[in-house]
């Protein structure tokens, strides 16, 4: 499974689901189904979707995303720098733990 985070283009009602009433949510999808979350209508209403880990947003987490958070440690991101995708724990700052969780995420594969 992985992660991506997603947040919505304006307030929304709770006439339109429950699931928008929150700002940003975190969503778990098998990683082969990625593709068809981005293209669901539902999904649609959405500014952004951010795969947790993907920090350089190529759509793909890979050994490339452990350079960008890396890098951010020491304060020199790259332009292709996402910190939301980067932020594995969600604690707001991408540091070493981050970079933990995102190198066992890809020893997992």
């Amino acid at each position: 499974m992985m992660s991506f985070s997603v947040q919505a283009k304006a307030t929304p009602t709770m006439a339109d689901n429950a699931l928008f009433s929150y700002g940003a949510t975190t969503l778990y999808v098998p990683q082969l189904s990625l593709q068809q979350y981005k293209t669901t209508e539902l999904w649609k209403k959405f500014s952004s979707i951010t795969i947790k880990g993907d920090a350089n947003n190529d759509g793909v987490v890979n050994a490339d995303d452990v350079t960008e958070p890396a890098n951010a440690i020491v304060h020199k991101p790259s332009c292709k720098y996402v910190f939301n995708s980067a932020d594995m724990n969600g604690d707001g700052v991408v540091d070493i733990q981050d970079l933990t969780q995102l190198v066992n995420l890809l020893t997992e594969k």
